[in-house]
């Protein structure tokens, strides 16, 4: 269980996206009272349940991000296995070149891979890997379905707001 391509793939799922919704035109509109510019008010109530909603889905992905990700998937997973951490851009790449430069350890060390072995041996480690990649991976798929329903709604809007 514990090969270079379990231990890549567990760097891949440990690491998680942040959403953080941009909206200080339709903020200010709120704040200052001048959401009363637009006088449709179907468009206007369309667009509080939209930044509602968007508002939701930051909050929903950020709280699991921090609680379960961060908070206990990431930590667990640490305990038990060697991670190999990737990066597909170029801050992270340049990252991984300096941290080579200072000499440390290789994530394909032997002896991580036997500690990882050795972890994963054990029933209770195991199953409690197997049921956190598990949930991990529901939470990256519920993620990515909020985040496709937010891009059909917004879609919508747009639909919407370009026929005036």
């Amino acid at each position: 269980m514990a090969d270079s391509a379990f231990t890549s793939a567990l760097g891949i799922i440990t690491g998680r996206m942040t959403f953080i919704k941009i909206d200080p035109t339709y903020t200010e509109l709120v704040t200052s009272g001048n959401i009363d510019i637009i006088r449709e008010e179907q468009l206007k109530k369309d667009l509080v349940i939209y930044f509602k909603g968007l508002e939701k889905v930051e909050q929903i992905i950020n709280k699991n991000n921090q609680h379960f990700t961060d908070d206990h998937f990431l930590k667990t997973v640490l305990t038990l296995s060697e991670i190999q951490v990737t990066f597909n851009h170029k801050i992270g790449t340049y990252f991984i070149d300096k941290i080579k430069k200072q000499g440390t350890i290789d994530l394909n060390e032997d002896r991580l891979k036997e500690l990882t072995r050795m972890q994963l041996k054990k029933p209770e480690n195991e199953l409690l890997m197997i049921n956190l990649i598990n949930f991990r991976h529901f939470l990256a798929l519920a993620h990515i379905d909020f985040m496709n329903d937010q891009k059909e709604k917004t879609l919508g809007l747009i639909k919407q707001i370009a026929k005036r």
